[in-house]
């Protein structure tokens, strides 16, 4: 029985560790969406993002969500996804595409969008891994008035406004500049060593690359202790910690993660 237990303790948390994990190896750009009416202002915040473990289907571990199809309610100020059937899918917060290492190319996120007056505000946000993103543009789907037709780049902090309510289908295009994205990737094949096993007051993590950062994880998921910029031989002092199994996860500053995982007793 306690052998039981003790593989489902480490089965969750390499599920937890694993969605944080795979997402520090992806680009993410965050939109905020507001309706602003004379009386409120309503927000939907949205991620176009792309991983080296993306897939085309849908990406749980990454925290990529599947809503169940349904109509967007009448008269509500809603973001939703624009499949390719008649069908509408509430859009997961964010949208996760494959990043494709060693090319420069262009993903597209197809998004609608129900309003009823006032103004629509589009804004992009500082989001993570910038400089893997060549360019952002927003444009109009496809409308029947000419004049509606819209192609704005969004750098960081760019809002887009408009206070036609016809504009009610949007993509976001995103450039992606893959040709240097194997730093993303583990680029050593040398995991930094951890020790004692278990440990008491001290952990000792030595082999981490100059400038690397450390983090100390339980079994829920929570970040417990932080340690940025180490050196090659470096000790964190555990005595604020409750006994127990953690995991260390270094990720070194070109990119590279590795996880150990030990007990504090």
């Amino acid at each position: 029985m306690k052998t039981a237990i003790v593989s489902v303790i480490l089965a969750c948390l390499t599920v937890s560790m694993s969605a944080q994990s795979w997402r520090d190896r992806g680009v993410e750009v965050p939109f905020t969406f507001r309706n602003i009416l004379p009386n409120k202002t309503s927000a939907f915040g949205f991620t176009a993002a792309a991983n080296i473990y993306g897939t085309v289907d849908i990406d749980t571990l990454l925290k990529e969500q599947e809503i169940p199809s349904l109509p967007p309610p009448a008269g509500v100020f809603i973001v939703y996804s624009v499949p390719p059937t008649p069908d509408y899918k509430w859009i997961s917060p964010i949208d996760i595409r494959p990043l494709t290492e060693g090319k420069q190319y262009v993903e597209t996120y197809e998004i609608g969008v129900t309003w009823n007056g006032g103004t629509l505000e589009i804004e992009r946000g500082q989001g993570y891994l910038n400089e893997y993103v060549d360019s952002v543009y927003i444009t109009d789907v496809i409308t029947d008035f000419p004049d509606n037709f819209i192609k704005k780049k969004m750098d960081v902090g760019t809002v887009y406004s408009t206070s036609n309510s016809a504009i009610t289908k949007l993509r976001i295009m995103v450039w992606y500049d893959a040709r240097v994205v194997s730093v993303l990737s583990d680029v050593t094949t040398t995991a930094p060593m951890i020790y004692p096993q278990p440990a008491e007051s001290v952990l000792w993590v030595k082999g981490a690359t100059n400038g690397s950062s450390i983090r100390i994880v339980d079994i829920a998921g929570n970040t417990r202790e932080t340690l940025e910029n180490v050196t090659e031989l470096t000790g964190i002092d555990l005595s604020m910690l409750e006994t127990g199994t953690y995991l260390a996860v270094i990720r070194e500053p070109l990119g590279a993660i590795h996880s150990s995982m030990f007990i504090h007793r």
